[in-house]
């Protein structure tokens, strides 16, 4: 991914209003990131952080590939936050991170519907969230018919 992502990214967290985006942006810019692979596990990000992360994300107007996005146990997010998720993910994600971000059905339901419509999906890890049985049997269905792409669920 450019360079110039990385640069737009890291000054985008740096100056906002949220602490530990900052802190987050800090670590980034020490640290040698793979910015094609985006993780923001165990941050306990709130909707407003999220939406935050992703409109920088978007906001980037030279041509990048984000692959791989983890927001993977963040409690706060629920079926809301999947919601704001699936409208502004990049089209390039090949991989999703959403473990334990307290999504039920309703929110697994409107993930489901995006996964339908994107052709780069390769895996989507979504365990240890409150999905039933019946919601996590579309998802078995819509998978058996991609046997190269990922479920975890």
């Amino acid at each position: 991914m450019s360079s110039k992502f990385k640069v737009h990214f890291i000054a985008g967290l740096k100056t906002s209003s949220i602490p530990k985006l900052k802190l987050l942006a800090e670590k980034m810019a020490k640290n040698t990131v793979n910015f094609e692979v985006l993780e923001f596990r165990s941050l306990q990000l709130t909707l407003e952080e999220l939406v935050l992360i992703l409109n920088l994300i978007n906001s980037f107007k030279e041509p990048f590939s984000l692959s791989s996005l983890s927001f993977s146990f963040n409690p706060y997010f629920g079926n809301e936050a999947a919601t704001v998720l699936v409208n502004k993910l990049p089209n390039t994600l090949e991989n999703l991170g959403l473990v334990g971000c307290n999504i039920s059905d309703k929110g697994a339901e409107v993930i489901l519907k995006w996964i339908k419509k994107t052709t780069t999906l390769k895996m989507i890890c979504i365990e240890n969230n409150p999905i039933s049985s019946a919601t996590k049997q579309k998802y078995y269905s819509h998978f058996k018919k991609y046997p190269t792409k990922i479920l975890v669920i």
